[in-house]
């Protein structure tokens, strides 16, 4: 199995390298690529049009199509550091066969509570949900969300964390790709914040993600290596 692991280099605690590993598990043999990214590096060919968060997102959504070939895409940010390749295999073989894993959100599992969780910090003046969300509708982005959930009636699943995710190249090659380019038009269209939009996303294709065991801080496969935002 081939497996593409894109991190942002922004915060890094250290400064890490592109590295490609070969890595044996359960006797099969799997390569497993580290790509670091630098979204505020100005020889980025969309610096003029998206700022660096933005340009992330691209990665995020379009993987697939930028670094074609590989049969698992994982992402993570730069607060997590993986334990090693091997753990990388062990979190992308929870799928199963299906076509995505990540964390439930440790706090709220439903769009709406996060949406007012954001707007509160904001008023109270939390200067790193400020930096990145004020002025962005998201209590309206999550009610547009919410009545066509009871338009259609469906049901979003739990919201996640998406600090760590994967997804499959058998999920891209059945509607992954149409699931992807939707994530980043919502994305882009309402607001940065992308595990508000996942779940509407996951509701309208009827996508079950796999939810890996423990959270995003603490697992048996990444390590939290940033401070926290919020102290």
């Amino acid at each position: 199995m081939r497996i593409l692991v894109l991190t942002s280099k922004y915060g890094m605690p250290i400064n890490r390298q592109d590295k490609d590993t070969t890595v044996v598990v359960d006797g099969e043999t799997h390569h497993v690529d580290f790509r670091f990214r630098d979204y505020r590096s100005v020889k980025d060919h969309r610096k003029n049009a998206l700022t660096p968060r933005a340009r992330s997102k691209v990665d995020r959504c379009f993987a697939w199509q930028i670094f074609p070939g590989y049969d698992a895409y994982v992402h993570s940010d730069s607060t997590v550091t993986w334990n090693s390749p091997e753990a990388v295999v062990d979190f992308v073989q929870l799928m199963d066969g299906e076509g995505w894993v990540g964390f439930k959100h440790p706090q709220r599992d439903r769009v709406d509570l996060e949406a007012i969780y954001i707007d509160g910090c904001i008023r109270a003046n939390n200067a790193y949900l400020k930096n990145r969300y004020q002025g962005e509708d998201i209590i309206g982005q999550a009610n547009s969300y919410l009545r066509m959930a009871d338009k259609i009636g469906g049901q979003m699943p739990p919201m996640m964390e998406n600090t760590i995710f994967a997804y499959s190249n058998d999920f891209i090659r059945h509607n992954g790709t149409d699931v992807l380019t939707l994530w980043f038009a919502e994305i882009m269209r309402w607001s940065m914040q992308d595990q508000i939009s996942l779940p509407y996303i996951m509701m309208l294709w009827g996508i079950k993600p796999v939810y890996a065991e423990g959270t995003c801080k603490d697992n048996k496969w990444t390590t939290w290596t940033a401070k926290d935002h919020f102290q």
